[in-house]
């Protein structure tokens, strides 16, 4: 019980400040990504003389697993490089202990950590989390969103107008034959609107033109810049060496602002799965008797 309220003040420490920097800055500091890796794999090894070897072992299982999970999505471009930080150092707080009797039978406090289970609420809550952020963002910088939107309509007016008819004859077959045929309808008109103006917040609030300057590791670049020499960095998240690169550019008066897109700072997507994970005794029923 000691062991996993000390990790649980550490990991919501972390976790918050984390999101609050990420918010502010679009940045985490490596003392705190990498610090919840190495404060979680000490605390587990501290107490594995009390709880056995199997503790720390859970918990570098756990560590690998998400840290290889965290690579494909970060060379993929899906992730920046602090969300990939984090999700190894959840895996190794989680950890696999489930796979071990003794520790479920010791350390185990009836929340279910499961490393599965936080990576699908963590798709969930990140899911959520970045519709709402989307939302807000467009209502903020609406004058572009509704520029981009109309463009986009204008362009798909061909897909408007199938959505369109599919909508009217779903409703027709609705009220003639059965209700399914309008939810139909209804479902595909929504997701038009929905694809328009998920690319138009892209567009005219995410993408965006950057100083040099003010770039960050794990900035999204969406248009490839050339140097000195026909060097030249492609669309692709940003690591040390490619900001290296753009500020000898800049000092050399080759580059002097580039494209990228900002996306959404993720990292409270983190701290609220992690939160629905503590939860899940509470909503957990409701949800089963939902379904």
């Amino acid at each position: 019980m000691v062991f996993f309220v000390i990790m649980l003040f550490v990991v919501l420490f972390i976790l918050v400040a984390s999101s609050i920097s990420d918010i502010k800055s679009r940045e985490v500091p490596d003392l705190l990504s990498w610090g919840l890796v190495v404060i979680a794999l000490a605390l587990r090894a501290l107490f594995s003389f009390a709880y056995g070897w199997e503790l720390i072992l859970s918990g570098i299982i756990g560590f690998v697993l998400c840290f290889g999970l965290s690579l494909v999505l970060y060379y993929t471009g899906q992730w920046g490089g602090a969300d990939s930080k984090l999700l190894a150092g959840m895996g190794a707080v989680i950890g696999v202990d489930f796979l071990f009797s003794s520790l479920s039978d010791s350390v185990s406090t009836g929340t279910g950590f499961d490393l599965a289970a936080f990576v699908l609420l963590l798709l969930f809550a990140g899911a959520v989390y970045s519709l709402f952020w989307s939302i807000g963002l467009a209502l903020t910088k609406r004058d572009k969103f509704i520029h981009e939107f109309r463009l986009l309509f204008y362009d798909s007016q061909g897909y408007f107008k199938s959505a369109l008819a599919v909508f009217l004859i779903g409703i027709l077959l609705g009220i003639s034959k059965h209700w399914v045929f309008a939810s139909f309808g209804l479902i595909v008109i929504l997701s038009y609107a929905l694809f328009v103006s998920v690319v138009a917040v892209e567009r005219g609030c995410f993408v965006q033109k950057r100083p040099i300057m003010k770039l960050v590791e794990g900035d999204w670049l969406v248009k490839k810049v050339t140097g000195e020499k026909g060097s030249t960095i492609y669309p692709k998240t940003l690591d040390r060496a490619d900001l290296k690169k753009l500020l000898h550019w800049y000092e050399k008066g080759l580059a002097k602002n580039v494209t990228i897109k900002e996306g959404v700072p993720f990292v409270p997507a983190f701290l609220f799965a992690y939160i629905l994970l503590l939860l899940q005794e509470l909503w957990m029923p409701v949800v089963l008797t939902i379904f």
